[in-house]
């Protein structure tokens, strides 16, 4: 076990053994390092900006996901906040139904990046078995359109007016 002497005003010259002077330093370290040290303080402003970045970055890349609610005759049931301005509405017999939806001016600057349908109506039987939505082209910045199909059923579709949910997102 090799001495060591401890050299400070306070000491008057001790002999320290090897794991005493150890104990001390690493107690020093720790002291540094410590939250009472400014390496702490620097590593937690370090993760707080980070944070707040992440953050502000997160907060403006966040795509908007807006969904509504249609019934079989065009009007809006339910929105997940005020998008859509109109839906108009228009029946072919024995073929199928258009809705054009049109967006409340400035809710999208460019075509949504996603919009998606499906058909929700559970009115009787044959929309329930037979009855599709989809999309009736890509989604611009102003409307979509939306078909609504009597898919397989035997003879004459009828009417294929539906209800729907739309999913648009920018």
């Amino acid at each position: 076990m090799s001495l060591l002497i401890e050299n400070t005003p306070r000491s008057e010259g001790r002999v320290l053994n090897r794991q005493t002077f150890n104990d001390r330093l690493i107690a020093a370290v720790y002291t540094a390092y410590s939250s009472k040290g400014n390496y702490m303080k620097n590593r937690f402003k370090l993760f707080l900006g980070v944070t707040a970045m992440a953050l502000s970055v997160s907060a403006f890349a966040k795509p908007a996901l807006h969904t509504a609610t249609i019934d079989q005759h065009g009007h809006i049931v339910a929105q997940s906040s005020p998008w859509i301005k109109s839906v108009s509405y228009a029946t072919q017999k024995d073929y199928f139904a258009t809705y054009k939806v049109l967006f409340n001016e400035g809710q999208f600057k460019t075509a949504p990046g996603f919009c998606s349908v499906s058909s929700i109506d559970t009115s009787d039987h044959e929309r329930l078995f037979y009855g599709h939505a989809k999309l009736g082209g890509a989604a611009t910045a102003e409307q979509v359109n939306v078909l609504g199909l009597m898919v397989g059923k035997r003879g004459a579709s009828g009417d294929s007016s539906m209800s729907f949910q739309l999913a648009c997102s920018n």
